[in-house]
């Protein structure tokens, strides 16, 4: 590898191990059953349907929106279930970053690879807290990338800012 001086290094923080990511798994679907089982139980939907019977008539999407509670809920499952399958196939193509003067070398368990600015691809995310990231040569492509979520997160924008073309 050329001699290349690096400016900073980064480690992503964020845990996307399957630890992780069943954490987020669980926490998602606890939540969904909790709400599910409670709108389930007889006392619950006894009132739900009290204050459908009342408000219903003069407040239409009251009437809906019960309705849905107490009868098309479980269709939510659907894009729960979804969701877990993309969860678990969410992959990251680096845990770290090294930025050059010249480029940026992500570094994966197969060691460091190294893209100059012009081939890296770098944009703001929402309301400057977070970065888009890819390099079609390397095949790597991560959007929404919280700077918080890196070592050194004011560094790590300060560099970007200074050294790629994303300020």
């Amino acid at each position: 590898m050329d001699n290349r001086e690096v400016i900073s290094v980064h480690d992503l923080q964020s845990d996307y191990s399957i630890k992780g990511k069943l954490k987020r798994i669980i926490i998602g679907w606890c939540v969904f059953l909790i709400i599910f089982g409670v709108t389930r139980l007889p006392s619950v939907q006894a009132t739900l349907l009290n204050i459908q019977s009342d408000l219903g008539r003069s407040v239409e999407w009251v009437a809906s929106a019960i309705d849905f509670i107490l009868n098309g809920f479980i269709f939510i499952s659907i894009p729960m279930i979804i969701g877990t399958i993309l969860t678990l196939r969410q992959k990251h193509s680096f845990k770290e970053l090294h930025i050059y003067k010249e480029g940026i070398g992500f570094v994966s368990n197969d060691g460091e690879k190294f893209a100059p600015y012009d081939k890296v691809e770098l944009s703001w995310g929402k309301m400057q807290q977070s970065f888009d990231i890819g390099c079609k040569e390397l095949e790597i492509k991560a959007n929404d990338y919280g700077f918080k979520e890196f070592s050194q997160p004011d560094v790590l924008a300060n560099n970007l800012k200074r050294y790629s073309s994303i300020g």
